[in-house]
């Protein structure tokens, strides 16, 4: 499932089966390229609680990789959680 969710594009059609696949490996595998996926497809499912919640945990677990993301994905990095970048 990893490599699948790791390989798969997350867009509209995509993001049902990429959120439940990144859902179900959160737990084993709580890294970055889990959560990020995770972050794109609740986004484009309208889940913006559930953004706002990972965005967060994102940023307080992985500060590099969240700063890294979010450069990458402005329209889902701080307006989301309510805050700014990290420094």
């Amino acid at each position: 499932d990893f490599a699948r969710l790791t390989t798969m594009p997350v867009n509209r059609e995509t993001a049902e089966r990429v959120h439940a696949l990144a859902t179900s490996l959160l737990h084993y595998s709580p890294e970055p390229r889990v959560i990020e996926p995770l972050i794109e497809s609740a986004a484009l499912l309208g889940r913006d609680d559930e953004v706002a919640y990972h965005l967060q945990r994102f940023c307080a677990a992985y500060p590099k990789d969240y700063a890294r993301w979010t450069k990458l994905n402005r329209a889902l990095g701080p307006s989301h959680s309510g805050g700014s970048s990290p420094p």
